[in-house]
């Protein structure tokens, strides 16, 4: 009996290679997924400690400038008055807003409250509802009470 040279796979062994791909992407596709979705969360949170530092930069410098002494409080906003994307506060002078739109993208709107005294920043305030964050479909503003020495993180993002 002749022995014919097998260039082709069988059946079976096709099929046993599909198995075995189906079974390697649904381990790695939950695992990239995740990967994916972490790096824009850090993403998100760069670009918010971005917008807090850029804040606490141009508050700390208006008062220097303007020579001001005492504490004064700073509204720092990123976004849209007139669409209604941001409401600029009534109780404060406009002396006091600064407006950073100009420095980021057009899908960020974003405030912050800054308290800055002898030229340095003190706190966030007035209240629990001193900084909101929001870049494209993600959201920075539940539970989030900054401190001086605090950046915001991965886990401080939440998806809209």
């Amino acid at each position: 009996m002749k022995l014919l040279n097998k260039k082709a796979m069988t059946l079976f062994e096709l099929l046993a290679v599909i198995v075995i791909l189906g079974i390697i992407a649904l381990i790695a596709f939950p695992t990239v997924n995740t990967l994916i979705e972490n790096t824009r969360k850090d993403a998100v949170a760069e670009s918010a400690n971005l917008f807090i530092s850029n804040a606490v930069t141009n508050a700390e410098t208006d008062y220097v400038a303007m020579e001001y002494t005492g504490e004064k409080e700073y509204f720092v906003y990123v976004g849209t008055v007139e669409e209604g994307r941001i409401t600029l506060p009534e109780e404060y002078d406009t002396d006091f807003i600064i407006d950073l739109s100009e420095d980021f993208d057009s899908d960020v709107t974003a405030f912050i409250y800054i308290t800055v005294e002898n030229g340095k920043v003190t706190g966030y305030g007035p209240d629990e509802e001193n900084f909101s964050y929001v870049e494209g479909d993600y959201t920075i503003t539940e539970d989030i009470v900054l401190d001086t020495k605090e950046s915001v993180n991965r886990k401080d993002v939440q998806k809209a």
